[in-house]
């Protein structure tokens, strides 16, 4: 009797071309975690924008929200700081702090002082 066995097909290019398309599923799933969040923002003094002045953002947990961020503010009085773990902040400009929440709906501020 002359029994045929198939073998499982396990190479290695098998195993890569299967994992391609699970790694996609995951990556596709969750778009927001891929990106962090931009905060757009705006320095006023005396209801005037404010140009050349260092804004601070200082995570609330710095573990979870990274390090420390400063930008200055260009000629109109804006500035971004790119790519924040979305959570609990203190933003500094002139002198004074403010908490803030930043995440993927809100993402814009006025820093007034």
């Amino acid at each position: 009797m002359n029994t045929t066995h198939a073998t499982p097909r396990n190479t290695r290019r098998d195993r890569q071309w299967m994992s391609t398309p699970c790694l996609l599923t995951v990556l596709l799933s969750f778009p927001m975690l891929a990106f962090g969040v931009d905060l757009v923002g705006a320095v006023r003094k005396n209801n005037v924008e404010a140009a050349g002045v260092t804004v601070k953002l200082r995570p609330e947990k710095p573990p979870a929200g990274g390090p420390e961020r400063t930008v200055t503010s260009d000629n109109m009085g804006r500035f971004v700081v790119t790519n924040l773990i979305p959570g609990d902040y203190m933003l500094s400009c002139g002198g004074a702090e403010t908490p803030i929440h930043v995440d993927y709906a809100s993402n814009r501020v006025i820093c007034t002082y």
